[in-house]
């Protein structure tokens, strides 16, 4: 094919009692709403329903998932809760921590995540920066999960490479339960609790979820213990506004088991590094994160959302030395939606700004066996940042719908060296990035769509400080634009979403592996392609089994194409960007009888694993990973659930570092991630 296009519990009875009592305190007791089942949402809130009918205007990559896809399995990471989602590539390293990619965004980062909007219930999870870790996303505390690819992600003021992921919370109104407690474990000594209370009244409503897990983890080196509460309260100010404060915090002992060779990852793969056990790598997270949104309806279709946030994260890290970072994020927004007419055409018009504010204590010292030893750099980072968007939507005909956006962007990113002074460095960026699509709706529902945006992203200070480059190491912004086209539907026994991109990259971030002759691990691409194929299809095989008409079989299966490379480059020519598997498959089938029963298995397939260097002199082997799962309601509110994972004991590589020349001298090959092992997990959960 040719590459033109191929394209914590013990809290939890005193919580479970005193969130109604709140809502009845303000509110009549015979105004309380129950919320079993309720999914109505709120304007600072939306259902489900409501955000998948927003989600449908996009001329573009898209997809809702819902908590229910992955209620009855160990949920534990975003891997867990996005691996149906056409076109992101998922993979776990350990316990929470992720490698994650759309559409080659952050391609060969080896650590934290770049090039992607990641949020809790529209607030960035990212330091202001772009950078972030993945422990503070816990799949119980979601209701489901919105992706939006590349620049399709306008509307929470995001232009890059990868788009945005928003986990929306339930609230008082869209709990699936008004309380619940779960616990579930299993394999290599896990162990999980977890529970929620919710009530709703005609003014107040209120939402809290608590859990901690505990575990051995799969390696060495893979221990953790980890607490997290969330929650958040709606106060209806009037008919028209309604005002919501969020509070989540999270308390997470890790521990990093690091890369090693092919054959250790191979032969041995529960075994770490011996530096790893002697000097304790560890990641250990305290943050708080504190938000508020206000939302007011202005006449029958606009709507005007203002809020800000204030995220304060302590960071442990001994790895090659002890990162000891304190980190402190403030922001606000605003955000406007107006439906009406121009020219006799129904329009749709938003329009927003953004801007958040960061600084970060980056200390580091000589790891002593886990702990500090002598200080080797102490800065004062500090990020700002600002966005400023609208897209319109225009409606042509009935069935046409124009869609045009423009985002402008600036940054600053300023390092304060307080070592030495003369290392003192600040850089800004600025970036226009318009889009423009088309939607094309079907009967049947079924839509085409087409689209072409542009995404340029600054750098953060993992990749503009890089001992011992003085100062900033000298990168540009990565800069890209992107074409697509797609379809989404559904027909008979078929459902789809089908999409197909194109992007041209100048300046891209790659990474790969320090060596004495190569001092910084980043460095700016000069031209690339990332093109694909993001394939979702589901065939209903039988419907209406059994004698309540609720018995169904469904099989489910993703497919994605990553042909990335290098576009006439002076070292590295034509070939292949290191990073990704060129081909992956994940399809599974699953039997249910309605909400009574349900069994399923499925597979993830790499033919063949991603090149380890740009050089394509050595590449990672395939694999194949089978797994089984099933849950029965025992009772109203009442269910358990079994899942056995990699059931044959496949040994397979989950997750790389990239390396410039693997035949180089001296190139430092141990930067393989073992996949985790046959395991076996059980859970149980009461809804009352």
């Amino acid at each position: 094919m040719s590459r033109s296009f191929l394209l914590a519990g013990a809290c939890l009875p005193a919580l479970c009692l005193s969130l109604p009592a709140a809502a009845e305190m303000a509110a009549d007791p015979a105004s309380v709403v129950e919320v079993i089942g309720q999914r109505q949402g709120s304007a600072t809130a939306p259902s489900v329903d409501e955000a998948r009918k927003q989600i449908n205007k996009v001329a573009g990559g898209v997809d809702l998932v819902t908590a229910e896809e992955f209620r009855d399995k160990y949920a534990l990471n975003l891997k867990d809760m996005l691996s149906g989602t056409p076109g992101v590539y998922a993979q776990q390293r350990f316990a929470e921590e992720v490698r994650i990619s759309i559409r080659g965004s952050g391609l060969s980062r080896s650590f934290h995540m770049r090039g992607l909007s990641l949020l809790i219930d529209g607030v960035p999870v990212n330091l202001a920066d772009g950078s972030t870790d993945f422990q503070e996303i816990d799949p119980r505390q979601a209701r489901y999960v919105e992706v939006f690819k590349g620049g399709n992600a306008l509307r929470y003021g995001a232009a890059s490479l990868g788009g945005a992921i928003n986990i929306m919370t339930p609230t008082g109104r869209t709990a699936s339960s008004a309380n619940s407690i779960a616990i579930d474990g299993g394999s290599f000594g896990t162990i999980r609790l977890a529970g929620t209370a919710s009530a709703a009244g005609e003014t107040l409503d209120g939402y809290v979820s608590v859990n901690g897990i505990r575990s051995d983890g799969y390696r060495q080196q893979t221990a953790q213990q980890t607490a997290r509460l969330a929650g958040n309260v709606g106060i209806k100010l009037t008919d028209s506004a309604e005002t919501r404060f969020y509070l989540s915090a999270n308390h997470i002992q890790q521990e990093v088991p690091g890369t090693v060779s092919r054959a250790s990852a191979l032969d041995t793969p529960r075994l770490a590094p011996a530096i790893n056990n002697q000097n304790d790598y560890a990641r250990d997270i305290n943050s708080v994160r504190l938000s508020n949104r206000t939302s007011i309806l202005l006449g029958d279709e606009a709507q005007l959302d203002v809020g800000g946030f204030l995220n304060v994260k302590s960071l442990f890290h001994p790895i090659f030395q002890v990162v000891d970072q304190d980190s402190q994020d403030v922001g606000s927004f605003i955000r406007y939606t107006d439906v009406g007419q121009i020219g006799g055409l129904r329009h749709e018009l938003v329009v927003g700004l953004q801007g958040r504010y960061g600084h970060v204590n980056a200390l580091q010292y000589v790891n002593v066996r886990g702990s500090r030893g002598a200080k080797t750099a102490d800065g004062d980072q500090y990020a700002q940042q600002a966005e400023a968007y609208a897209e319109s939507r225009t409606s042509l005909t009935p069935d046409l719908t124009l869609v045009a956006g423009l985002q402008w962007m600036a940054a600053k990113r300023e390092l304060d060296n307080n070592l030495n002074a003369t290392q003192d460095a600040d850089k800004s960026f600025h970036a226009l990035n318009p889009k423009l699509g088309l939607l094309y709706q079907l009967d049947g529902g079924t839509q085409l769509y087409a689209n072409v945006s542009r995404a340029e992203e600054a750098p953060t200070f993992s990749e503009l400080v890089q001992a011992p480059v003085p100062r900033f190491v000298p990168l540009a912004s990565q800069k890209a634009w992107t074409a697509e086209v797609g379809t989404r539907g559904q027909s008979g026994i078929f459902a789809w979403d089908i999409g197909l991109y194109r992007s041209w990259l100048r300046g891209e971030y790659l990474q790969f592996t320090v060596n004495p002759t190569i001092p910084a691990g980043t460095f700016n691409a000069d031209k690339t392609i990332h093109q694909g194929i993001e394939a979702g299809l589901d065939v209903t095989i039988a419907d209406k089994l059994f004698a309540s008409d609720a018995g169904s079989v469904v099989f489910s299966q993703t497919y994605m194409l990553n042909d990335f490379y290098f576009d006439g480059d002076a070292q590295f020519g034509g070939n292949d960007l290191a990073g990704v598997p060129r081909h992956l498959y994940q399809g599974g089938l699953i039997i249910k009888n309605g909400d009574t029963w349900q069994v399923g298995a499925n597979v993830e397939w790499a033919p063949e694993g991603a090149w380890i260097d740009y050089a394509n002199s050595l590449k990672a082997p395939g694999y194949d990973v089978w797994s089984v799962n099933g849950s029965v309601q025992l009772a109203k509110g009442l269910r358990v659930y079994a899942e056995a994972r990699n059931i044959f004991k496949t040994r397979y590589i989950s997750s790389i570092s990239t390396i410039a020349n693997a035949r180089a001298t001296g190139a430092n090959l141990n930067v393989y991630y073992p996949g985790e092992g046959r395991s076996l997990y059980a859970g149980l959960k009461a809804e009352f």
